[in-house]
């Protein structure tokens, strides 16, 4: 999805549930390094324990979004 950016616009970001406990988004860079143009690449890796969906079962794409302005937010506001 994209998220608002000051530098770009938009950036790329990626709210993702691990299988396991050690897929770190380095990981998750590899897999994707020779199968998607750069560009693509997200800029935010968000890690959830489950993503939020609907009464039909269908991921709510508004509370996904919702979640990663949030976790961007907070991590601007953390940076030193």
């Amino acid at each position: 999805m994209g998220l608002a950016d000051p530098a770009w616009g938009q950036a790329v970001a990626a709210v993702y549930v691990p299988y396991d406990p050690w897929v770190l988004p380095a990981t998750l860079k590899a897999a994707i390094a020779d199968r998607l143009s750069r560009f693509k690449h997200p800029k935010h890796w968000i890690p959830v324990a489950d993503l939020p969906r609907n009464v039909q079962g269908k991921v709510n794409y508004p509370q996904v979004v919702a979640i990663a302005q949030q976790a961007c937010t907070d991590h601007r506001m953390t940076k030193p």
